[in-house]
């Protein structure tokens, strides 16, 4: 069996002594057999993150995906490293040099393969995922998180900001017309694939996974929503499809952070007190205001005037500049 890694490093030890029964996990294992000559589909992108919120006693909370629905992900507890990333002699095999997992467990995903758990607060431990693979699946690899560090290496400022988002379709139902827009602020390409959008409620989603690819270059914007079928959604052009996340008609929040939980920006919005509102209308931030503080003001966001589907009625400019507010 090959099993395929996503690695994170958390920020924030376990308690109770280490599992010596749990086997050590080779990173990179290549097939004992050929592949066949006809190769099963492509699998679903391996993500793990870190919400940006704990449970009531005070763990962290994680939400991953990539295994087929119904299926399981292979949870890793490593070792603490070093601040230099320097695993410590005594948690390395002698004979293989492989890393001794202090636990290992499986997780069964539910029906769009995602899975979530929870674990108290660590300091210096390693969480990885695994997805069991097969002879037709490249050899086993990991990534490091958390990518804000490398985000911020040469740039000062945030990432990205959400500039526009629709809440209250009229020409579909909210289950396929809502979606956000976000906006890269940074001066190269940016990947939102492994990101999350959540609120304050318990809603969750993590980005990618799929086969869309979540880049977007500087000043340009993407698309995100609970439906990337255009036929469906109005004619949205969504990259990227959500699943667990919606965006009330009411008040709510939308939170976008980064793999590790690192907030990105956030937007609370009313049900029309402070904010505008009205169905069919997507809500538009200034082009002046595009920036995680000042999009904080309500004063800063407009309806949308301009529909984007010829024969449908609701307005945005989702994936295009938004116009100035009057």
């Amino acid at each position: 069996m090959i099993l395929t890694a996503l690695c994170l490093a958390l920020s924030p030890a376990l308690s109770g002594p280490a599992s010596t029964s749990a086997p050590a996990l080779a990173p990179d294992v290549t097939p004992d057999v050929t592949p066949p000559t006809l190769l099963e589909p492509a699998s679903p992108d391996l993500l793990l993150a870190r919400l940006p919120r704990r449970d009531a006693q005070g763990r962290e909370q994680f939400i991953g995906s990539g295994a087929a629905p119904g299926g399981r992900l292979l949870l890793v507890m490593g070792p603490p490293t070093t601040a230099d990333g320097v695993v410590p002699a005594g948690n390395l095999s002698i004979v293989s040099r492989e890393l001794r997992p202090l636990d290992v467990r499986w997780l069964l995903a539910d029906g769009s393969g995602q899975v979530a758990f929870q674990l108290p607060q660590a300091e210096g431990l390693r969480v990885q995922l695994w997805r069991a693979g097969s002879a037709n699946l490249s050899r086993a690899r990991s990534r490091s998180l958390p990518l804000a560090r490398r985000l911020t290496a040469n740039y000062s400022g945030p990432p990205a900001v959400i500039s526009e988002f629709m809440k209250d379709p009229t020409d579909v139902t909210d289950t396929h017309g809502e979606w956000v827009e976000i906006t890269n602020l940074n001066p190269w390409r940016l990947r939102i694939e492994g990101w999350v959008l959540s609120d304050d409620g318990g809603n969750h989603a993590l980005l990618g996974g799929g086969p869309e690819i979540l880049r977007c270059g500087p000043g340009e914007s993407i698309v995100i929503g609970r439906d990337a079928d255009p036929m469906t959604n109005g004619g949205v052009p969504v990259l990227g499809e959500w699943t667990g996340f919606t965006l009330s008609n009411g008040a709510d929040e939308i939170i976008l952070s980064t793999p590790d939980g690192v907030v990105v920006d956030r937007v609370a919005y009313d049900d029309g007190v402070l904010w505008p509102e009205s169905p069919g209308q997507s809500l538009a931030l200034d082009p002046a205001a595009l920036d995680v503080t000042l999009n904080d003001d309500p004063a800063n966001w407009c309806l949308s005037q301009t529909v984007w589907n010829g024969g449908l009625t609701d307005t945005g400019t989702p994936n295009a500049p938004n116009a100035s507010c009057p």
